[in-house]
């Protein structure tokens, strides 16, 4: 699935961790939707997390308030238990797959 240009952070969200659920031995950086936005000179989103880029706020003393990863197990993604972390560490194809759907599903 590739990046939808008009399309809001929460599509690109869904489309890029429902990409990785598929392919589990890939990471965000290889999402496709991301060759679309350097060839569009569209600024990538911060830490090519489409949830930072709508929810991350600097101001704040809890930047990340906001961010529906709160709601899932673990919390935030910097936690070391969180959804997130699990993604990044599993061992297993299947716990990958598990854990990218699960992100893909958080924002409401």
């Amino acid at each position: 699935m590739c990046l939808k240009l008009s399309a809001p952070d929460k599509e690109n969200h869904k489309a890029m961790w429902m990409w990785l659920s598929k392919h589990p031995n890939m990471d965000k950086v290889d999402w496709p939707g991301f060759k679309t936005i350097g060839k569009y000179g569209i600024k990538f989103p911060r830490a090519k997390c489409f949830l930072c880029e709508q929810f991350f706020n600097p101001g704040n003393v809890n930047p990340c308030e906001r961010c529906p990863l709160d709601k899932l197990p673990g919390g935030y993604c910097f936690n070391w238990y969180s959804i997130f972390k699990s993604w990044l560490y599993a061992g297993q194809i299947k716990d990958r797959k598990k854990y990218a759907k699960q992100i893909a599903n958080c924002w409401r």
